[in-house]
Parts: structure tokens; sequence; C-alpha cells
């Protein structure tokens, strides 16, 4: 299993998804090249609202058969354990339904979903080329990535709300 690297181009796509709903507050998948996940809930705070989602996705683990690609009981937990995922990217956006003010949050996987979450076997024992094993965390580590901008910034400079899902995601994992 490999550990997460932030992907700004599907951050930029989840959060022009996630916007779509900002109208309707609809739940809807899109199709496509994609694996997706999204969250709705009625947190305020956008700090609890990423540990919402996730905690919601991850949820699904106490339900899953996990040598299925998917079933309606842990689509989401299966998108985010997949031993071949090696980056994410998020959106965020407000909604109002019914006089709720709703948040959603959106997710976006690569490579899309295609694999069974994950095989048994030895911690790192699996690693792809190019590939090598953290073992502080256990994880397959992509020797050419490069590190994270812990800073959260976007190109307007305010703080990026994806980048606070990745890091509540990786925090969540470890």
């Amino acid at each position: 299993m490999n550990r997460l690297r932030w992907n700004s181009q599907y951050g930029d796509v989840a959060s022009k998804r996630a916007e779509r709903h900002s109208e309707d507050c609809e739940l809807v998948h899109h199709s496509g090249h994609y694996t997706e996940n999204i969250w709705q809930g009625g947190v305020t705070n956008p700090a609890e609202e990423g540990l919402a989602a996730i905690a919601a996705f991850a949820g699904e683990f106490q339900k899953g058969v996990w040598d299925l690609k998917w079933s309606p009981d842990m689509g989401h937990a299966a998108n985010m354990a997949r031993g071949d995922l090696e980056s994410v990217g998020c959106g965020y956006t407000r909604c109002t339904k019914d006089g709720f003010e709703l948040s959603i949050v959106l997710c976006l996987y690569y490579p899309p979903a295609g694999e069974p979450a994950y095989k048994k076997g030895q911690t790192c024992s699996e690693c792809s080329d190019g590939f090598s094993c953290e073992k502080k965390i256990g994880l397959c580590l992509d020797r050419n990535a490069t590190e994270i901008d812990t800073r959260g910034e976007d190109t307007s400079g305010s703080p990026s709300m994806s980048m606070l899902f990745l890091v509540i995601w990786t925090i969540s994992m470890i």
C-alpha cells in the first residue's frame, strides 16, 4: 500500500465538481475517469467537516468484505484503501437545503479503481518499481515524489481546504 501524495490536478477537478453541488445540495456521483467519494454533513467548522467526512468514509471498513472490488456497504472505504492508490485531491463547498446549511466534501483518487482493495501479505511486500518501504508507517513511498507543501496555500494565497483534508486523512490512517 502506497503513502498518498496530494494531487493538485485532482484537487482542482474535485473543487469544481464540489462547487456544482452548491446550488442544489444533491449528492450525485459523476461518471468518467475518476474514482470519487462524496460526503455531506451539517458541521460548521471546516476542520471538523474534513474529519467527519474521513470518519464516515473510514467507518465503512467495519462493514466490508475485502476481497470484493466494490459494494454499497464499503464503496468509500474501498476507494481509500486500495493498494495501488498513489494520490488524492479533494474539494469542498457549502450549500443550503430545506433551510439547513450543509457542507459537501468530494475526493478523487488516482489511479481510478479497478483492482481489489488490497492483497493480504507482509507490509511493503509488493512496492512497485520506483517505490521504497517507509517502515515507520508501513507504506510504499514514491522515491520520485516531491514533498507536500505543508503551508497549505493555493494560488490565491488563502488557506487550502483540500490540503487540510489531505493532512487530516493522512493522520487518520497512521
